[in-house]
């Protein structure tokens, strides 16, 4: 399960404790400059000592940074820059139970991961959200179908056991699911 705080403030428990005992993913939002410059370091680290040591928690900054890149918002390497220095804060907090997590947007992640790609010292897991916006099999673009692990991580050429979904939705859209 992921919970997306995007630019909120970081807390934990989520939610009350509403997730209970189960691994879970947690993404949000900072502006990729402000990370850099340290301007988020104490609220990120006061929220990674909160963390739990007795089961895996994967931290995901700005998950589908690669849409967000292709639409403008950032570049590839004010975003990358900042990925590595969340990535150096888990580090520090000296907690196995931390997984960076870079999740990118299914339909176009592989063409676009080289370009965000931190390295693999940065990334624990790699997460692809898969989306199916339309039915239309004409739409190249778009996937018809979940691709499996062994797959994605081919065609990547991501060396690691550690390759997830991390969402998976359809949307109602007039009287059809896509």
């Amino acid at each position: 399960m992921r919970y997306f705080c995007g630019p909120r403030p970081l807390v934990w428990p989520i939610e009350g404790g509403v997730f209970g005992t189960t691994p879970v993913v947690v993404s949000f939002k900072r502006p990729p400059a402000e990370v850099v410059a340290g301007a988020h370091d104490g609220e990120i680290k006061a929220w990674l000592a909160l963390l739990p040591r007795d089961r895996p928690t994967y931290i995901a900054y700005e998950h589908e940074m690669d849409a967000k890149i292709a639409k403008g918002e950032y570049t590839a390497e004010a975003v990358r820059a900042a990925y590595i220095h969340v990535a150096k804060l888990v580090a520090a907090q000296g907690n196995p139970q931390l997984k960076d997590t870079l999740i990118l947007t299914g339909y176009q992640y592989r063409p676009r991961l080289a370009a965000v790609w931190p390295g693999p010292e940065y990334v624990d897991v790699l997460g692809v959200d898969t989306y199916r916006w339309s039915n239309n099999p004409s739409v190249s673009s778009l996937p018809r179908t979940w691709r499996s692990r062994g797959n994605i991580a081919s065609r990547s050429g991501w060396r690691s056991s550690a390759c997830g979904r991390a969402a998976r939705r359809r949307r109602r859209v007039g009287s059809g699911v896509r």
